[in-house]
């Protein structure tokens, strides 16, 4: 992918956010406060953080960015540290192509830095071309965390409703 087709990503992701509806804080939860909520049901942190970036992938769970700005440099830390530029496209709606049609998303998640919502993706092109999608002050749609939260709540009493610790080698499935 070439600088003009990072462009062209940007241009079309402008034209989309003025599409996306627009919430208010309340509605929305920081990304580690999504995580610190559900990593105790999902098998850990890292494994949440994997069902979350699938979900969005998926389009199951809306995710939220303050800004956004795509790159075709290779190195991450200097335009982190940069920040965004002036171009940056503010409050935009995060679209589960982008998480899709990565590559190397596994890759990608190990380095997000969830304290901060600082999220990116990496497409890989033909070539040895790549073009990263940056996504700073990522947030989720606080009624769908605590839905999923609820349901993996339901599923946790029905495992445990006699009081004992369910034991699947012992009982089974």
């Amino acid at each position: 992918m070439t600088t003009n087709d990072c462009r062209e990503a940007v241009v079309l992701a402008e034209e989309n956010a003025s599409e996306t509806k627009k919430l208010e804080s309340a509605q929305l939860l920081k990304a580690r406060e999504a995580l610190e909520l559900l990593h105790n049901y999902f098998g850990g942190r890292q494994a949440t953080k994997k069902l979350l970036a699938d979900m969005i992938a998926d389009g199951e769970l809306d995710a939220y960015a303050r800004f956004h700005w795509t790159t075709d440099k290779r190195a991450i830390r200097p335009i982190w540290k940069a920040g965004p530029p002036e171009g940056a496209i503010e409050r935009k709606k995060i679209k589960p192509g982008v998480f899709s049609g990565s590559s190397v998303l596994d890759n990608d998640i190990k380095r997000w830095k969830w304290r901060r919502g600082l999220f990116h993706v990496t497409h890989v092109k033909s070539g040895g071309s790549i073009c990263r999608f940056f996504y700073k002050d990522v947030r989720f749609e606080r009624a769908a965390i605590e839905t999923i939260l609820e349901n993996q709540k339901a599923a946790f009493r029905e495992l445990y409703k006699g009081g004992r610790r369910f034991d699947e080698t012992r009982w089974g499935t």
